[in-house]
């Protein structure tokens, strides 16, 4: 994905070079749940064009699996990486990545800044699980820092995106936001 908007061309001759000098480095590439099915297909190209192994993946912070899964009946981690650099790997794709993209990052978010109990942790709020190394040299929550307070422009921003990623609203957002592509 183009993200320094360096264009199409210039960004696909820097990632040849970038995989022709490095490759003895990269393990697989990887599809991810929070992109779009244009930009995964382009990663499947890719991987199709590099010989490297497939595997899905992504940042997935809430609570939701993630929406692309590598699938395996391996009982330890290395059996699994083996079976993916042998080019064995699988990928289910869920149900939930039809759904749009916009609408799943929202929710997302939703899920991370949500205030509930963290597995027997003393983190309610989503404050209490962002945190700092301040000058002094000591770790502080974000709700530390605001002295329990979070400042305006993000009780603001957290505030709307509840309201977007409510379940009454789905209708009406997935009515309003783009068709999802189809799966190649």
């Amino acid at each position: 994905m183009d993200q320094t908007k360096i264009g199409h061309d210039r960004y696909d001759v820097l990632l040849d070079r970038f995989i022709d000098e490095h490759r003895d480095h990269l393990h697989a590439v990887e599809i991810n749940g929070l992109r779009d099915w244009k930009e995964n297909q382009r990663t499947i190209d890719l991987d199709r064009q590099a010989c490297l192994p497939l595997v899905s993946g992504g940042d997935r912070h809430g609570r939701e699996p993630n929406v692309l899964l590598n699938l395996t009946n391996k009982t330890h981690m290395s059996e699994f990486i083996e079976e993916v650099r042998a080019g064995a790997g699988r990928i289910l794709v869920i149900p939930q990545y039809r759904r749009p993209l916009p609408l799943r990052i929202i929710e997302n978010f939703c899920d991370i800044a949500g205030d509930e109990p963290m597995h027997g942790l003393d983190w309610t709020r989503w404050s209490d699980r962002i945190f700092r190394y301040c000058d002094d040299g000591k770790v502080r929550t974000l709700a530390e820092m605001c002295a329990g307070r979070e400042p305006l422009i993000l009780r603001a921003t957290t505030s709307i995106f509840r309201l977007l990623g409510s379940r009454r609203l789905h209708p009406v957002l997935e009515w309003a936001m783009p068709e999802p592509q189809e799966l190649g």
